[in-house]
């Protein structure tokens, strides 16, 4: 299956839901962007942008509780336009899970630099 690339334009707020399937407990919570060559090619060098995470009980559109994860529309204006991959590392008790990764495109726009 193949999964397309979530699209933003630079300097808008970056959103993407995070749910948590089996409802464990999370007890730290990380996430953020590298670049990528183009949609499925590897990550490369250093995180770019760290990711807030705000717990959510419902995600909306059918989806149980998680994270909403996001940018500023600040953070997405300082990212040059491209492909990015997002994955998440959590702990849960003892252990350490990172989620599958996806992709994240960030656009040029029109008004990415209006205010």
């Amino acid at each position: 299956m193949v999964v397309q690339p979530y699209v933003f334009t630079r300097g808008e707020t970056v959103s993407v839901a995070l749910e948590n399937m089996d409802g464990a407990e999370v007890t730290d919570f990380a996430a953020g962007l590298k670049r990528r060559d183009s949609p499925f090619a590897d990550p490369k060098g250093a995180v770019l942008a760290y990711m807030t995470a705000e717990a959510r009980q419902s995600l909306g559109d059918g989806l149980g509780g998680g994270w909403l994860l996001s940018l500023t529309p600040a953070q997405s204006l300082a990212l040059t336009p491209g492909f990015y991959a997002l994955d998440a590392r959590l702990t849960i008790g003892e252990f350490v899970e990172i989620t599958d990764t996806v992709t994240i495109q960030i656009k040029a726009g029109v008004m990415e630099s209006a205010r």
